[in-house]
């Protein structure tokens, strides 16, 4: 065998394998766009199904970058600059909105596991409470809520209170 030949041989395999790879990255490349794309929509769906909104619906976005025309360091650039404006820095108020925010998430938390049903709400760090009880089981129900969230001891915290919205009982 001829070192010319082992060469080309070589040369060959190696092209074969560069386009069998090629291929492969190819299909590869295809099913993750599919994936991604399947996602997109199932996602779309169960914002449609929870909300009544559509996700492709671009006037529910700040800004739409179509990144088609755009480089991602030109995207990152632009996003860097536009939050770098007086509009989108945080304000007192929106940290005040936050805390809030957070306050219902751990209350709610707090209780789900005892009381599903509770709705909560939390403004000004006073956490406010609703649910649905008896007659009955009213004060008891109360006393629950109230102590479940003061023994957390949750940081922001300031007061609880509580709405029991009586229903029948059917006695």
């Amino acid at each position: 065998m001829s070192l010319r030949f082992q060469e080309d041989h070589t040369a060959r395999e190696r092209k074969s394998l560069k386009s069998s790879l090629s291929s492969w990255a190819m299909n590869v490349s295809r099913e993750i766009f599919f994936i991604l794309k399947k996602d997109d929509e199932e996602r779309r769906k169960w914002g449609m199904h929870l909300y009544g909104i559509d996700t492709k619906d671009s006037a529910l976005y700040d800004i739409v970058l179509h990144i088609d025309n755009l480089g991602v360091d030109d995207a990152v650039e632009i996003l860097a600059d536009i939050a770098k404006r007086s509009c989108f820095q945080t304000t007192r108020e929106s940290h005040l909105m936050i805390d809030d925010y957070y306050l219902t998430a751990k209350a709610q938390e707090m209780l789900f596991d005892r009381f599903p049903s509770a709705q909560v709400k939390c403004k000004n760090g006073v956490v406010f409470v609703t649910i649905e009880t008896t007659l009955s089981q009213e004060q008891e129900i109360i006393n629950k809520i109230i102590d479940l969230l003061k023994e957390k001891d949750i940081d922001g915290i300031k007061d609880v209170k509580v709405n029991a919205v009586l229903f029948d009982s059917g006695d």
